[in-house]
C-alpha cells in the first residue's frame, strides 16, 4: 500500500446473541435463587451481629463484629451479582 491510500476499515462485526436455551434459562434462575440465599444470609449475619453487640466488650466481641462486617460486605456483593447475571439471562431479549 502506499502512504496515500488509505487501509480499508475492516467492518465491524456484530457480537452473537446468547443462546436460548432451557439450559441458559435455568442457569439464569439458579444465580436469582443463589442471589436470594446469599442476601438472606446477610440478613441473618446483620441480626447475629446485633446479638454479638449486646455482649459486655471484649477483644473476642470486636473481632467478630470486624469479622462479620467483611463476610456481610462480600454476600451482599455476591449476591448483587448473581442477581444481575440471573436477571441478564432469564430476561428475553428484544
Amino acid at each position: 500500500m502506499s502512504v496515500l491510500t488509505p487501509e480499508p476499515v475492516p467492518e465491524k462485526v456484530p457480537e452473537k446473541a446468547p443462546p436460548k436455551s432451557k439450559t441458559y434459562r435455568m442457569v439464569g434462575i439458579f444465580q436469582i435463587l443463589l442471589s436470594g440465599v446469599l442476601g438472606i444470609s446477610a440478613l441473618a449475619t446483620i441480626i447475629n451481629m446485633i446479638l454479638i453487640a449486646m455482649r459486655p466488650e471484649t477483644i473476642s466481641v470486636v473481632n467478630a463484629m470486624m469479622g462479620q462486617t467483611v463476610m456481610i460486605i462480600f454476600l451482599v456483593l455476591w449476591s448483587r451479582i448473581f442477581f444481575v447475571k440471573g436477571r441478564e439471562r432469564v430476561r428475553p431479549q428484544s
